[in-house]
């Protein structure tokens, strides 16, 4: 075999395949254990199997070819029948909205007879196994059942349009229609690429099975959905305020106790005991307390608005006392625990701590988040009506970049000023720090109370501007509010304001969201 001809195979399928394996993994580690993440990243994975065994198959003699098409390349877009519908029907959500049954096991049940009669048949059933050479390419036969496989391929990406139109219709949030309407639309530019690339023999022009070239442009269509259309976001990325704000150590986990998201402080705590892995009920283990861990999820399954209890261990001879607080979440049909985590052990030097402190922020004057989150929790103890505001400043960062940090703490301190004035005692502001704020409301028992004061903050807000010098700089914000209801924790608090709040800062400009996550 020539050495330029070796290049030619390369470029045409080594390449593709490294690209898609690449697009892959990108797609798995944002979140490895979400089963949405799981069936994303296995296309571009199946795509880049499929072009690696055809780069193979050039390698390799003539009469190697229906062996590797019957045992490997066939089988593998068998699988990939299964893998396709899995994918619509997941994206799609229709499977929240249809009963189907078994799923998802029950999509793989006929590639997998399918494959079986190939792989013990001795036999090809699916695809041409006559192949001819064609200049550089080993082509196959177009005979009746390359066509016949072509047309099942063509009716399941019409199926998948199908589905994809039925969770449009099915979908309420406009955000997700945009999604599914953009993946639909790359489906059609799929089945229009397959009618071409699929049922015309291009003899020596193109590659053969150059129908697998579509794998390459749809596994792109899907990276796009996953940064501009946030198609798969991690649950920091959709509660990033919430992670932030939490003092304490914060960790997701689902039903097998592997761990899908954890704040900073819950790293740093990690690091300070010296655990390894990713399975929390393993990693307690090392600390002797898994089991005990494993009884604390098993009441929290039966009370589910939350759980606490406290664990006792020994870190080098040191005594440590952890509490935890838990509570079960039902996201996007999977059932996940939020665990915080709170050294009890400093509790009284911390308490001193904070007596010893001020309750004010420095640079505005406002209370201090230590202030704020020990008023809320004290308002939530006595079970007090109050509801909360979380205020974010757009695009603040490109203040301080244009005008410099010190005219970035001037606007700062006016739109403190401008929550001092508009929020009077009882009510009272606070800053998070940076550029992020809270108003901690009492009185508040129903929605439309809480609406009238995030309307009346807008309000405030329109045409808001802090002269410095020569300089008018405008100052927008976003806002969301959630008020106190019976059983709510802190989090689950914080975290309806904090959605309500992040749908505002995106709802006009979803393609900005990543680069401010």
């Amino acid at each position: 075999m020539e050495v330029g001809q070796t290049i030619v195979y390369i470029f045409v399928y080594l390449l593709p395949a490294a690209t898609l394996f690449i697009l892959s993994v990108i797609a798995l580690l944002s979140n490895p254990s979400n089963r949405d993440n799981q069936v994303v990243a296995a296309i571009p994975f199946m795509y880049s199997t499929l072009f690696f065994f055809e780069f193979i198959r050039h390698l390799l003699p003539i009469d190697k070819s229906p062996i590797m098409v019957t045992f490997i390349f066939g089988n593998l877009g068998l699988l990939m029948l299964g893998i396709s519908l899995h994918l619509y029907l997941q994206i799609s959500r229709v499977y929240l909205h249809r009963k189907i049954w078994l799923y998802p096991f029950s999509l793989y049940f006929i590639p997998a007879v399918l494959i079986f009669i190939n792989l013990f048949s001795g036999g090809n059933i699916t695809n041409s196994d006559v192949f001819t050479q064609q200049g550089a390419w080993i082509v196959p036969e177009y005979n009746a059942k390359y066509y016949g496989t072509m047309a099942g391929s063509i009716f399941l990406i019409l199926i998948s349009v199908c589905i994809m139109n039925l969770g449009i219709k099915l979908e309420n949030d406009s955000s997700r229609v945009k999604l599914l309407k953009f993946i639909r639309n790359g489906s059609i530019v799929t089945l229009l690429l397959m009618l071409i690339l699929g049922l015309v023999n291009f003899g020596s022009i193109l590659p053969p099975h150059s129908y697998i070239l579509i794998g390459l442009i749809f596994s792109m269509y899907l990276v796009i959905a996953i940064y501009k259309f946030n198609l798969i976001p991690s649950l920091a990325e959709r509660y990033l305020t919430i992670f932030d704000l939490n003092p304490n150590a914060l960790v997701i986990i689902n039903e097998r106790f592997e761990l899908i998201e954890l704040n900073d402080a819950a790293t740093k705590q990690i690091h300070r005991f010296g655990l390894k892995g990713t399975n929390l009920k393993e990693m307690l283990g090392q600390l002797t307390i898994g089991a005990q861990f494993a009884d604390f999820i098993e009441t929290l399954k039966k009370t589910p608005v939350h759980h606490q209890d406290t664990f006792s261990f020994k870190v080098n001879g040191e005594k440590i006392h952890l509490r935890m607080d838990g509570a079960l979440m039902k996201i996007d049909a999977n059932t996940l625990f939020a665990i915080i985590f709170r050294d009890m052990t400093k509790e009284i030097e911390s308490s001193r701590l904070v007596n010893r402190l001020a309750y004010r922020d420095s640079l505005t004057g406002l209370a201090n988040r230590t202030y704020f989150i020990q008023e809320l929790e004290n308002a939530m103890v006595l079970q007090k009506p109050v509801g909360v505001l979380l205020i974010d400043l757009n695009r603040f960062k490109q203040v301080n970049d244009r005008y410099g940090h010190l005219s970035g703490d001037e606007v700062l301190k006016a739109f403190a000023e401008l929550l001092s004035k508009s929020f009077p005692s009882p009510h009272f502001a606070a800053r998070l720090g940076g550029d992020e704020f809270v108003v901690l409301l009492f009185g508040i028992t129903r929605q439309p109370q809480l609406d009238e004061n995030i309307q009346f903050i807008r309000q405030k807000g329109k045409n808001f501007k802090v002269h410095l010098g020569e300089h008018e700089i405008p100052v927008e914000y976003s806002v969301g509010g959630a008020y106190y209801q019976y059983g709510d924790t802190l989090d689950e608090l914080l975290m309806r304001a904090d959605e309500q709040m992040y749908k505002e800062k995106y709802k006009d400009r979803p393609h900005e969201r990543n680069s401010f996550n």
